[in-house]
């Protein structure tokens, strides 16, 4: 298991929705908004408005990564992955140094004098020790604009986008992984329960289904 820190920004709704739209123009030495990859991410079926991608350059430490925001609610928001943009891949330790810098550097100073802030947590369950980056993204994006009292058509839809791809990457998520990180992404109990009870049904009758194929 990964030992990989979180980052949340915290504050009144109106106010993160407009510190957030200040932090591109506060950006430095590099570090830029990913719009291209935040128009990839919704052409995937994901994201929509909901999610932020930052890109730091590359350094002689560290390659260059995407790093993405993406609402937990309207009152907080978290870093949901870090991607590299290379080959290379993120050690524990500079996928940590990322979320510092990003925190030091561009969020304690934006948020200075305001009602928002934030805060480094320590590890929890990383979608990138079981999932893809694209179907990372995709369930991140379902978890952050899903009505999470009853899934509308378009809510299932997504659903089904990150399914589909968790089985085509062989994703080694299991149903207990995702109920515990749904969990934490502050689901209802019983919705958890049963996403991830379809999760796991879904993923073995497709695996069925490539078995009759292959026969």
């Amino acid at each position: 298991m990964r030992a990989l820190n979180d980052l949340v920004i915290r504050g009144a709704s109106p106010e993160v929705a407009a510190f957030l739209q200040r932090l591109e123009s506060r950006l430095t030495d590099g570090w830029r908004r990913g719009h291209e990859l935040e128009l990839r991410l919704r052409s995937m079926g994901g994201g929509g408005k909901g999610a932020y991608c930052f890109c730091s350059p590359e350094h002689p430490e560290r390659p260059a990564a995407a790093l993405w925001l993406q609402a937990r609610s309207p009152k907080e928001w978290y870093v949901a992955n870090i991607v590299p943009l290379g080959k290379q891949d993120l050690t524990d330790e500079q996928y940590n140094l990322l979320l510092d810098e990003f925190e030091q550097r561009f969020l304690k100073p934006l948020s200075s004098g305001t009602s928002v802030h934030s805060e480094i947590l320590p590890p929890r369950t990383r979608l990138a020790d079981y999932l893809s980056p694209e179907a990372a993204q995709l369930l991140t994006a379902f978890s952050a604009t899903a009505n999470r009292a009853a899934l509308n058509p378009s809510d299932q839809q997504h659903w089904r986008h990150f399914i589909v791809r968790a089985h085509q990457d062989e994703s080694t998520m299991d149903a207990e992984v995702l109920k515990e990180w749904l969990t934490g992404e502050g689901w209802p109990p019983n919705a958890c329960a049963e996403l991830a009870d379809e999760y796991e049904s879904a993923r073995q009758l497709l695996w069925s289904y490539d078995e009759e194929l292959r026969c």
